[in-house]
């Protein structure tokens, strides 16, 4: 079916075409649910009711606007965690596009990216709403937000070439990732500000570039302050240049690696 529609665009019509697969594997992911779409939304909301009760009754945390603090947090790294948990199946799942000469291949790795970010965007309204209830403050640093969320979709891209190549290689990829997924997930600062933390920890927003992203977000979206530029700088100059990585491992290794599954 997808094939069909993908087969009767035009070579030019790139976009569309990126559009239809992204939208396709959407609704695919949750065809035959219950509750259908809706658990793009429920799935980040239970994970926020459960840590929010955990860290404010059990650890009585004092983060200032804490909901929304951990909200953002949370869909962020989920955005994150699963666009490259999508990216190590790509070359078995897609592997009829990427034998494909008359489609750009790198356009399959933005389709799975545009699937992810339409449950990401799900969630980012909620967020938006309770943001406009809960925060009457205002700063015309938002406007900083499109970069930071293109600081955010390299980082995603980059990864997702490095994985999707080298888990054909790697089989026990899958496991690693836990791990890493797993000290990402606590050293991302989903749970607390890592703007309060003294001495070496300071520096994990410059070596991991998701925290960086989501400190500079949580500045510009929940409390109304000024970008850190010189920390946008650093996560963007590492995200490129994971991205030129990633672009190089994928075309030096990808066509012997579907020649390997």
């Amino acid at each position: 079916m997808l094939q069909n529609l993908i087969d009767r665009l035009p070579e030019n019509n790139r976009l569309e075409r990126i559009w239809l697969m992204a939208k396709f594997d959407f609704v695919t992911r949750y065809y035959g649910s219950f509750l259908g779409l809706f658990w793009a939304l429920l799935k980040p909301l239970f994970q926020l009711l459960i840590f929010f009760v955990i860290f404010t009754v059990v650890f009585n945390n004092k983060t200032e606007n804490f909901l929304l603090f951990l909200f953002l947090g949370i869909i962020i790294f989920q955005f994150f965690s699963e666009s490259t948990m999508v990216s190590m199946k790509i070359f078995k799942t897609k592997r009829y596009l990427l034998e494909n000469i008359q489609i750009n291949k790198l356009d399959i790795f933005y389709s799975a990216i545009a699937t992810t970010l339409l449950g990401f965007t799900f969630n980012f309204v909620a967020f938006a709403v309770v943001n406009l209830v809960l925060v009457d403050s205002f700063s015309w640093s938002i406007l900083w937000f499109p970069i930071v969320m293109m600081n955010l979709l390299i980082l995603i891209l980059a990864t997702q070439l490095i994985f999707a190549t080298i888990s054909i290689y790697l089989k026990d990829i899958d496991n690693i990732w836990f791990v890493v997924n797993t000290m990402l997930f606590w050293g991302t600062g989903i749970f607390f500000d890592l703007t309060t933390m003294a001495g070496k920890t300071v520096l994990i927003k410059f070596f991991n570039p998701l925290a960086g992203i989501l400190m500079n977000a949580r500045a510009i979206l929940i409390y109304a302050q000024p970008i850190d530029t010189f920390l946008l700088f650093v996560n963007l100059s590492t995200a490129i240049v994971l991205l030129l990585i990633g672009l190089w491992i994928f075309k030096k290794y990808s066509a012997k690696a579907l020649e390997k599954i």
